[in-house]
């Protein structure tokens, strides 16, 4: 896109006042996005912070504020003279005022249903994060981008080739007009090194070729316009195919820890919990249709909320479930093997909650992705947060109740067992009774007065006294950022936000 038609899509104006905005690159565009006036529709705000910043991303800024600070156009005097005062800031005070009238400006025929789209070609020297990138694998996605962006075709093919050729010279002839480089009798395909005034065999030389090295890591740049509608679908569709195949394999990973757990006689509870899972994942498994088809995610976003349902009265069970098989048992105060015994239906239970806990974050998330950004995304996250906090509140009641047993049983967690102070006892009162008074302290043999917990029960009632529960941030509004596909080595690759990490709930 040309620099007419960039300033006119920021507005001469908006550009100037908030030029130090646009330029702060410790400022991602949604924040900017964030900052500019609500006098400006949130489409407007974006579009104006994305045009600006292509402009400075472009080197074109101070030519744009030269332009601003030459216009003579009347009720702009205060908008040229700060334009003016950025580029003496910048030190540009005696640059060469681009040649452009101001009146290209106003007569720019500009759409606001078309996008404009450049494809770069990056320097070996630019630095990507290569754990940021994810390839684009699903050919419907694929023949959507190629589709809108005709020229990715011919870019990835020219990055294969330049790939395969990175550690070859490369050249390339230059000819004077109307001549062609000589075709080889002995290869076909091939050329000599030679030049003729026409194309057939018969021609006769008229000069020598002269080769130039091709520098491979030349920059190039494709620009080009499509429509904005075509652009947001291929961006919503290259999001939701990522976001939504974490969910998925995260799904996957948490049906095969629901089936490990032990039955704890409820073998019925954890099949609904397994079903639940697989419902959820068959909506995680990505579909373009879904995506592209209104009514068809309306549809399967009244499926969430139902399963939404189903997640948070199973949830709401489990935790009502801990609180009846200890502090809310018939028996207050169990005996070790009693203890023990609740200890490990305690376990597959809180095993439960995690995984519940874990479902319902992932329909949260899946609730805000087939919303396409028209649900945000604390929105979709609330329930969620609700039933954390529930969880949170179960599992501290949950760590009093192991305190209080610990200490009441004399269970030494360090050691591993319980203290046994009546068979110290009983072997004092068989001393006593012989018929010789043993005056010398009696040796006590090495275990005489404590019991060995079962493998595995001090870990776990350390692990239930202070529980853990750990989820991940909220999705960012991902569908409000903006969209870099790169073309590496021929393939198209989504680059995405680094992944965030886990906030952990005591």
């Amino acid at each position: 896109m040309d620099l007419a038609r960039l300033l006119k899509s920021v507005g001469q104006r908006t550009f100037v006042e908030y030029y130090h905005l646009f330029a702060d690159s410790n400022l991602s565009s949604q924040e900017v996005v964030d900052r500019l006036p609500e006098r400006f529709t949130l489409k407007a705000r974006r579009s104006k912070t994305s045009h600006a910043r292509r402009l400075l991303a472009d080197g074109l800024a101070v030519q744009a504020l030269e332009v601003i600070a030459a216009s003579t156009r009347a009720g702009n005097e205060g908008t040229a003279h700060a334009a003016q005062e950025i580029l003496a800031q910048r030190r540009y005070v005696d640059a060469t005022l681009a040649p452009v009238a101001s009146e290209m400006l106003e007569t720019e025929d500009f759409q606001e249903d078309e996008a404009f789209v450049s494809i770069v070609r990056l320097l070996d020297a630019t630095g990507i994060d290569e754990t940021r990138l994810s390839e684009i694998t699903d050919r419907t996605v694929i023949a959507r981008i190629t589709q809108v962006f005709p020229a990715v075709v011919e870019t990835a093919a020219r990055t294969a080739a330049n790939s395969a050729l990175k550690n070859m010279e490369v050249y390339r002839a230059v000819l004077r007009n109307g001549e062609t480089l000589a075709k080889s009798k002995a290869m076909e395909g091939a050329y000599r090194g030679f030049a003729r005034a026409g194309e057939d065999f018969s021609s006769k030389f008229s000069s020598h070729a002269h080769f130039v090295k091709v520098d491979p890591s030349e920059a190039v740049a494709v620009a080009f316009s499509a429509g904005l509608a075509s652009v947001m679908n291929v961006a919503s569709l290259v999001v939701g195919q990522y976001y939504m195949s974490q969910v998925n394999s995260r799904l996957e990973a948490l049906n095969e820890s629901v089936n490990s757990l032990g039955d704890f006689n409820e073998a019925e509870f954890k099949s609904r919990i397994v079903s639940l899972i697989s419902h959820v994942g068959e909506i995680s498994q990505f579909s373009s249709t879904i995506l592209e088809d209104d009514a068809l995610r309306n549809t399967k976003q009244q499926t969430l909320d139902n399963l939404r349902l189903v997640a948070t009265d199973l949830l709401g069970q489990v935790n009502e479930m801990i609180d009846i098989t200890t502090r809310k048992s018939r028996k207050p105060n169990p005996n070790l093997s009693d203890y023990t015994d609740r200890i490990r239906k305690v376990e597959v239970l809180m095993g439960y909650q995690v995984a519940l806990l874990a479902v319902l974050g992932e329909i949260s998330e899946l609730t805000y992705l087939l919303g396409k950004g028209s649900i945000p995304s604390e929105m979709s996250h609330r329930q969620f947060g609700r039933y954390l906090q529930q969880c949170v509140q179960t599992n501290t009641r949950l760590g009093e109740w192991h305190n209080r047993q610990v200490k009441r049983l004399d269970i030494d967690l360090v050691q591993e067992r319980k203290s046994e102070p009546g068979r110290y006892l009983a072997l004092l009162a068989v001393s006593l009774t012989a018929t010789v008074v043993i005056r010398t302290p009696i040796p006590i043999p090495a275990g005489v007065g404590y019991t060995r917990l079962k493998q595995g029960i001090a870990r776990e009632i350390r692990a239930q006294s202070s529980p853990v529960l750990e989820s991940r941030t909220d999705l960012k509004e991902v569908y409000d950022a903006d969209v870099e596909i790169i073309i590496k080595d021929g393939k198209l690759f989504y680059l995405h936000e680094s992944p965030a990490s886990d906030v952990k709930c005591a």
